[in-house]
């Protein structure tokens, strides 16, 4: 798959940088262009502050090697947890077999 630029994702959020629920941060902006694969899909996930169980709708992405870094982020800098975030089917796009990488991103 490859990650859409940045302005075709910004199409996509409203104007709280959200695409039904599910946000688009600067942490992410490093993988727009790149060739990654998929690493799984995401249906549930435990909310930090709660501690409750999400029910998270359908196409959401975890990214082989997309993990965050804090780089981007005041106060999360040297952050050593490296978090894969989540990502919409449509962030993404299918690529031919000849442009896959051998390695990931």
């Amino acid at each position: 798959m490859q990650v859409r630029t940045p302005d075709e994702i910004e199409a996509t959020l409203d104007e709280k940088g959200m695409n039904r629920g599910l946000s688009f941060d600067r942490e992410m902006l490093p993988y727009c262009g790149r060739t990654v694969r998929v690493k799984d899909t995401v249906d549930r996930i435990i909310d930090d502050k709660t501690g409750r169980m999400l029910k998270i709708p359908k196409d959401s992405l975890i990214l082989e090697g997309a993990v965050c870094s804090g780089e981007r982020t005041p106060g999360c800098w040297f952050c050593p947890r490296e978090i894969y975030p989540y990502w919409r089917e449509s962030w993404v796009r299918p690529v031919e077999r000849s442009d896959r990488p051998d390695v990931t991103a």
